[in-house]
């Protein structure tokens, strides 16, 4: 099977699952700052219950 036919206009040298993989991590990274400061943000108030 032509893994490169599952996605219209694919180059055939990429892999559908390399291209996804490499956008989910750069999407990760991305909002990792936003996560870090969300956690961050839920500990303080937490403590502040206490």
């Amino acid at each position: 099977m032509d893994k490169h036919k599952l996605i219209q206009n694919m180059a055939e040298d990429w892999s559908p699952w390399q291209i996804i993989s490499e956008n989910t991590c750069e999407h990760d990274e991305h909002h990792a700052k936003d996560i870090e400061e969300y956690i961050n943000k839920f500990a303080n108030e937490s403590r502040n219950f206490s």
